[in-house]
């Protein structure tokens, strides 16, 4: 399998809500396919809809299932007769044995409509119904669950500044930009990541992305960890060794996309114990210089 990416006709790897552009090509569809991660990651109003449509799937499944044993057995065409023992007491027609697939399965228990003894293979077939029951709330369940507690919605609270600025912090030429989380609820562990992005062109023609990252830390914070509980500058401090030393300011005016930097932040929710990550990039236009970033504290 090989696994392409058109980093030529990219304008940036990711958007400023935090969003991927890259659209990996010459993949393999059995490499695409994950339901249970299909599922979790699509709307809501479709996940109803697919959800409703398997169980009515099932019982319509099942109740051909009971009809056809009940056809091949003789009880439909004895409906009524007091001298016969029919498999399931009560079923006439196929709405009968679509009401008796729903009780069957939701073991809400049964009525009118009952299993007898008479028929081993009905037996069966009940026993296997009771258990895909079971397996398939379990499963919907758990499924709903899951995406109820994915905390793609709590990363979303999470505000990255509109630009950056590359200015003088304390005597030293800085990357800055701020970063804060709208929420009460804190987040544990959290830390910073920047990676710096640039297309280069190789000697047989292909456009490649080098990526590098940068150490960071938050103000007043040692290495990536930040503290949100208020508005946070993360910092790059732009020394002989930076991938950015060499970054000139008409790069950042150009209007060409010279490079891109990613900020990436990563947490525990307090609230749920899950990790989350939120994203967001700055290309070169979108990187001030010689601006001062302003205290909210």
């Amino acid at each position: 399998m090989s696994v392409t990416v058109d980093f030529s006709s990219m304008d940036r790897a990711v958007s400023k809500n935090g969003k991927f552009n890259i659209v990996p090509t010459n993949v393999g569809k059995k490499f695409m396919v994950d339901l249970f991660t299909t599922l979790l990651e699509v709307r809501w109003r479709w996940m109803l809809f697919l959800l409703i449509f398997i169980n009515f799937a099932v019982w319509f499944v099942f109740a051909i299932i009971w009809f056809a044993i009940l056809h091949f057995h003789g009880d439909i065409e004895n409906y009524g007769n007091e001298n016969w023992e029919p498999c399931i007491t009560g079923i006439q027609n196929f709405t009968s044995a679509f009401l008796f697939s729903i009780e069957t399965q939701t073991t809400t228990g049964f009525g009118h409509y009952h299993l007898t003894e008479r028929c081993i293979v009905a037996n069966i077939v009940f026993g296997i119904q009771s258990i895909v029951g079971f397996f398939l709330v379990g499963l919907l369940v758990g499924l709903v669950i899951t995406k109820v507690l994915r905390p793609k919605k709590r990363s979303e609270t999470i505000r990255f500044s509109k630009n950056a600025v590359i200015s003088r912090k304390d005597g030293i030429l800085c990357f800055m930009c701020r970063v804060a989380d709208m929420r009460k609820s804190s987040i544990l562990e959290a830390h910073v990541r920047v990676i710096l992005l640039k297309k280069q062109k190789t000697s047989d023609g292909q456009v490649v992305c080098h990526q590098e990252e940068l150490e960071v830390g938050g103000e007043g914070e040692r290495n990536d960890k930040v503290l949100l509980f208020w508005p946070t500058i993360v910092m790059h401090k732009i020394t002989d060794s930076s991938p950015l030393r060499n970054i000139t300011a008409a790069d950042l005016n150009s209007s060409n996309i010279v490079f891109e930097i990613i900020v990436v932040l990563e947490g525990i929710v307090d609230s749920t114990g899950l990790t989350l990550q939120a994203r967001s990039s700055y290309i070169s236009s979108e990187v001030n210089t010689l601006y001062p970033i302003r205290s909210l504290l």
